[in-house]
C-alpha cells in the first residue's frame, strides 16, 4: 500500500512539474536553452517553486478552515506538544 502511495506521489509531482513547465512557456528550442532547461539546477528550482506554491496553498487553506471553525492558529508549542504525545503514546495491541 505504501509503495502505491509513494509512486502515486511521484507521478503526481512529475505531472505537475511537466504541466507547469509547459504552461509557463519557458521551453526553449535552441541548443543553449535545451541544455539550460535540462540542467539539474533548473529541475531543483522547479521543484522548489512547486513546493513553495504547495506550502502557500496549504497555509491559505489552513487559515480558511480555522476561520470556519472559529479557532486560533496553533502555536509552535502546541504543535510540539501534540507531536511529542503522539510519538511516545503507548501502542495498543489488537484484540
Amino acid at each position: 500500500m505504501t509503495k502505491r502511495l509513494f509512486w502515486l506521489g511521484v507521478g503526481a509531482v512529475a505531472g505537475v512539474l511537466v504541466f507547469r513547465k509547459l504552461s509557463a512557456g519557458r521551453v526553449s528550442h535552441d541548443t543553449a536553452g535545451s541544455s539550460r532547461n535540462a540542467s539539474a539546477g533548473g529541475l531543483v528550482s522547479a521543484v522548489r517553486g512547486f513546493l513553495d506554491d504547495m506550502r502557500s496553498a496549504m497555509n491559505k487553506r489552513e487559515g480558511e478552515l480555522l476561520a470556519v471553525l472559529d479557532r486560533p492558529a496553533p502555536t509552535p508549542e502546541d504543535v510540539r506538544a501534540v507531536m511529542t504525545e503522539s510519538a511516545y503514546a503507548p501502542r495498543h495491541a489488537a484484540p
